[in-house]
């Protein structure tokens, strides 16, 4: 059962993180701007930190935060995201990963470690090109890391991105103006809320769960 929900937790941020990559290259083929990440699409901040609540029909699951730093190279900028998530389900696990993005360019790379029950399970990423090149390790005793390849395009076949336009979100009473985008796929449909600096408001994902940005005090709340 541990191994079950560990799986889950590092699948579902993945599916999150693989989505998101689809909307950034939707963005930019638009025109729109800045490329996504997991939790943020970041281009005029260059450190950030950001705190997020995360439910699942109602019931508050947990809390993540992210960190932001940017570094200039030549003529792009390379921003490294630092991850932290903790959740009750009910075992307590955390997740702690990073996720590096070029701009422009995309997510290059991203590294996930769920710690749940005494064990660790990883998922590491590289994106080259249309391909992600991806490693992984169930925590299955003496079991070597596993191995998979991933055509981004072929899954831009089986994706349909639609920009659903301006919303206004009221996030505890705060009015903050957004662009909503609908994800739909095989794998489920996701909703994200992105301001004006191309940083997420909320998340819908399938399932039930539902990721919202919240002051840090809230979004520690249990």
């Amino acid at each position: 059962m541990l191994r079950t929900r560990s799986s889950f937790v590092i699948s579902l941020l993945f599916w999150a993180i693989m989505m998101c990559t689809l909307v950034a290259r939707h963005h930019a083929l638009a025109g729109n701007g800045a490329p996504l990440g997991l939790f943020a699409a970041i281009r005029n901040p260059f450190a950030a930190d950001t705190w997020y609540a995360i439910f699942r029909n109602q019931d508050k699951l947990g809390y993540g935060e992210t960190k932001v730093s940017g570094d200039v190279a030549g003529e792009a900028v390379i921003y490294r995201v630092d991850l932290y998530v903790r959740l009750r389900l009910p075992e307590e696990f955390s997740v702690l990963g990073d996720i590096s993005l070029r701009d422009p360019g995309g997510i290059g790379h991203f590294s996930l470690q769920a710690l749940g029950g005494g064990r660790r399970f990883s998922l590491n990423g590289e994106i080259q090109g249309d391909e992600c090149l991806i490693e992984y390790d169930l925590g299955d005793s003496g079991g070597a890391p596993a191995s998979m390849k991933l055509s981004l395009r072929g899954m831009e076949g089986r994706t349909a991105i639609r920009d659903e336009g301006e919303e206004i979100m009221n996030l505890r009473g705060v009015l903050s103006p957004a662009r909503r985008y609908r994800v739909s796929s095989p794998w489920g449909e996701l909703k994200v809320w992105i301001d004006g600096r191309g940083v997420l408001l909320r998340m819908d994902a399938p399932g039930g769960f539902t990721i919202i940005q919240e002051p840090r005090t809230l979004a520690k709340e249990w």
